[in-house]
């Protein structure tokens, strides 16, 4: 069940087995009883539901076999409150007794009782005052009543609203209160008691024989309830056991956010940084605090944890900071071994070392990389601002003898460098600029990672949602994969083996997903949970590929997930063998319209490729001459560029992509569907994106990043169709006029051909406008509606 905010809640109950798309009933609400404060459903009746508000409690009820969908949510408004009473807080059903209790604001507990059984009437029944504070929170568990109030006090009363225990201590106003779901704790009860002696006039008291809790009544009965954890506003986490009085904080309130963390290989240690340049070692077996050290810091300087990372011996820590510092700790003491390095002055946003520790990398948000030789003390063996944009990840490889550095960056390059000997002492090293790469032509490239599957390869991740596998030696583009695609961008992307099954473990700023190796652009290879309201800024995963460790921004919390790779290998299986799970991404689906057109143009291509030929015998088959590949993806909707067509027939082919190879070659239907799926843009694209491109194209910006706050929406420019041409041709990628005249004169059903001596410069075009707006550019030119 969903709701809606104000002005006009709208109730929604969706069965989302069967539709995720449509909900199964609907009804809008009064919003003259004010803000909706709760929702429960009904334990014992799964058609049945209270929706809270702060003057008036809506009972529902779902009837499945109603044709209307506005029908089928019958609704029981119940607005019978005084203002003595105060205003509705929380509702639960209570069974057998009555129908419900409602708690208020004044601590008052209203019952409600079924008026008539056959005509599902309900009424209120009396109410009780349990608390002169308000009541935040009721509920029903094991045949009693719980009840939270604003200052944090927990209480217990049977069905007749007869007290029977109350919570010591009043931890704050709560938040949420959740009770165990395993029920009752089965242990025995052999708590002791902290305190050194209780009152008569205690609620809560010890049977001293047995050691265990007895509720209020004459009869002095042992009281059990089920074990539940409470959280309350100011940021307080608390679980509380039944066999004790007193809670045990799990979460205490804190001022400071975590800004870094980084797992210590092969241990059960994690490093945490904070935003008041705190750095903290947690045991995460045990949930504990280790060591919590303070760094110095200057008082005009920025005092935040950046980036922690140990280095893979797991004998040094290494802690960037949001001044450019970086300090070199101990990685158990967290006790700095070193005075900072001062090399950096911007913000630290990457740190890597190299697989034996000898050698670590930093990247600041002023694009520069700086590398250190790990001598006693630490020394720069050089400094670069290779990019025009941010960098957005570095990586160290090892090859053979030589020691790689790659630095991927917003303005699409790789940069590459090598550490090398300055002199004949092997300690005089020197960073040495290798060469620089572009790997994207209009897709950012946002991280890199070795191929855990072959040494020879790099998988990178664009924010088009495109993996790509990169030769190592020449950073050719091998293989263009469909990656998950998801609300995001993917930000993180690590390898790792569990249960003898290599997995790609991958997040964006809200989800984290597990990746079966090797990506072949099969959608159910991939599992992805949205894991945090606001951005992660940082994941990590523990060495054995058990747990994986997140933080969020403007956070003081680090979650702790256990990473169960049974799902997404179940999920593979359902998938299907063959075509079966790529055909999922087709519109239609398997043996939809769209599958339909690929086998006809699939089998159209091999027709063009015979020739036009009258009463000639067709041979068709399963394969296709690669020559006609490309234009069968235009046909269907799919416009690659120059760029992208020499990534494909690279891909298909190998270096050899010769016109003669490509007619004498041929793919398979079953590769053919892949290579399309793969490299076919995720998102299409509207009428918004081509207008936008148009202005740009008009302000000599084309295939340019402006802030879209300074887009010039409001301006309809006009080419003559000189000048359109020649902006075609001279910007973007490289295309003769010829080519651009037999464009132009398709779109334009036109059947003139160039001449010889048009061919380097524009040609007269009498088939086109003489002037071209958006409005024409896309409606006769392009043939779209507008």
């Amino acid at each position: 069940v969903t709701v809606s905010p104000l002005p006009h809640p709208l109730v929604q109950l969706w069965i989302w087995r069967k539709d995720k798309k449509t909900a199964a009933a609907d009804r809008y609400i009064i919003d003259t009883y004010g803000e909706v404060m709760e929702l429960t459903m009904n334990p014992y009746c799964e058609e049945e539901f209270v929706l809270t508000s702060q003057f008036a409690v809506f009972f529902f009820s779902f009837k499945k076999d109603w044709d209307n969908a506005s029908d089928r949510l019958h609704c029981e408004v119940l607005h019978e409150i005084h203002n003595r009473l105060g205003s509705f807080t929380d509702t639960t059903y209570l069974p057998r007794v009555a129908k419900a209790l409602s708690s208020t604001s004044k601590g008052y507990v209203i019952v409600w009782e079924d008026k008539d059984k056959l005509q599902h009437t309900i009424h209120h029944g009396k109410h009780v005052r349990l608390n002169l504070e308000e009541i935040t929170h009721i509920e029903v568990v094991d045949e009693v009543v719980a009840i939270a109030t604003v200052s944090g006090n927990i209480r217990f009363y049977d069905y007749s609203l007869k007290f029977l225990w109350a919570s010591k201590e009043h931890i704050g106003t709560l938040v949420t209160l959740a009770f165990n779901l395993n029920g009752k704790s089965k242990e025995g009860v052999h708590a002791l008691c902290t305190l050194t002696s209780h009152s008569s006039a205690c609620a809560v008291t010890w049977r001293k024989e047995t050691e265990q809790l007895i509720d209020a009544t004459l009869q002095q009965k042992p009281f059990h309830v089920r074990h539940f954890v409470t959280s309350t506003k100011n940021g307080e986490l608390a679980y509380f056991n039944s066999t004790k009085e007193l809670p045990h904080k799990m979460l205490y309130p804190s001022s400071a956010n975590y800004t870094a963390i980084d797992v210590m290989p092969q241990s059960s240690y994690i490093c945490a940084g904070t935003s008041e340049g705190q750095v903290i070692l947690i045991d995460f077996y045990d949930c504990k605090i280790k060591v919590t050290k303070q760094l110095p810091i200057e008082h005009n300087e920025c005092g935040a944890v950046s980036f922690l990372r140990y280095s893979p011996s797991g004998l040094l820590l290494a802690c960037g900071m949001y001044s450019g510092e970086i300090w070199l700790l101990d990685p158990l003491l967290l006790t700095p071994r070193y005075s900072p390095l001062t090399n950096c002055v911007d913000c630290i946003t990457h740190l890597v070392f190299s697989s034996r520790s000898d050698y670590f990398a930093v990247a600041d948000t002023g694009m520069c990389v700086t590398v250190f030789f790990l001598l006693d003390p630490p020394v720069p063996v050089g400094q670069f601002r290779a990019h025009s944009k941010v960098i957005r990840d570095i990586m160290f490889v090892a090859c053979d003898d030589r020691l790689l550095l790659y630095t991927v960056g917003e303005d699409r390059n790789i940069v590459q460098f090598e550490i090398v000997n300055k002199s004949e002492e092997v300690t005089d090293k020197i960073l040495k600029f290798v060469n620089i790469h572009r790997v994207e032509q209009s897709a950012v490239p946002c991280c890199i990672v070795p191929y855990s599957l072959d040494e020879n390869y790099y998988l990178m991740v664009n924010t088009e949602m495109k993996f790509k596998l990169l030769a190592a030696d020449t950073l050719k583009c091998c293989k263009t994969i469909q990656a998950p695609n998801l609300e995001y961008p993917i930000t993180f992307l690590e390898c790792f083996t569990g249960n003898d099954q290599p997995y790609l473990l991958f997040g964006t700023d809200q989800e984290i997903g597990l990746h079966i190796l090797p990506p072949d652009g099969n959608p159910y290879k991939s599992l992805a949970y949205r894991m945090s309201p606001t951005r992660i800024i940082c994941c990590r995963i523990h060495s054995q590929g058990k747990y994986m460790f997140t933080i969020s921004e403007n956070c003081s919390v680090i979650n702790m997930w256990k990473i169960n790779t049974t799902a997404v290998d179940e999920f593979y299986t359902q998938g299907g063998v063959g075509l079966d799970p790529f055909l999922s991404l087709l519109e239609g689906g398997k043996g939809g319209w769209q599958e339909k057109d690929l086998r006809e143009f699939f089998l159209f291509g091999q027709f063009i490729h015979q020739g036009e030929r009258p009463n000639t015998v067709r041979a068709l088959s399963k394969s296709l001459q690669v020559c006609e590949m490309v234009n069968i993806f235009r046909a269907l909707g799919f416009f690659p560029t120059k760029y992208q067509i020499d990534n494909i027939l690279y891909e298909v082919l190998g270096p050899d992509v010769s016109r003669k190879h490509q007619s004498d070659s041929k793919i398979k239907y079953e590769d053919f569907v892949k290579v399309y799926l793969n490299h076919r843009p995720c998102q299409e694209l509207t009428v918004t994106d081509l207008h936008q491109a148009f202005l740009d194209f008009y302000e000599g910006a084309y295939f340019t990043e402006r802030d879209p706050s300074q887009r010039r929406l409001d301006v309809d420019p006009i080419f003559s169709t000189e000048s359109l041409v020649e902006k075609l041709v001279t910007t973007g990628e490289e295309m003769t006029f010829q080519e651009m005249y037999a464009s132009l004169s398709t779109l334009m059903e036109s059947k003139l051909e160039i001449k010889h001596e048009d061919y380097f410069s524009v040609p007269p075009m009498p088939f086109m406008p003489k002037e071209m707006s958006f409005h024409t550019f896309f409606t006769t030119l392009l043939g779209f509606k507008y």
